[in-house]
């Protein structure tokens, strides 16, 4: 009778991982992409980007969940 408990708990266990890790598997599809394109020539320095004023990169953004 008590091994029998035993198998039950660990098969209850068993499910409940398996549904968990469904869940947290499911919780890391992003519903936005973001691709950043850069114009040429290509700076070696990042303050060239953030002072500028030409445009020297863009982000494309792309919703997945619709």
């Amino acid at each position: 009778m008590y091994i029998w408990n035993v198998k039950k708990a660990i098969q209850r266990l068993l499910i409940f991982l398996v549904l968990w890790v469904g869940v947290i598997g499911k919780a890391q599809v992003y519903p936005v992409q973001v691709t950043p394109v850069f114009n040429t020539p290509y700076s070696s320095s990042i303050s060239d980007y953030a002072t500028s004023m030409d445009i020297k990169m863009r982000l494309l953004i792309h919703t997945t969940d619709l």
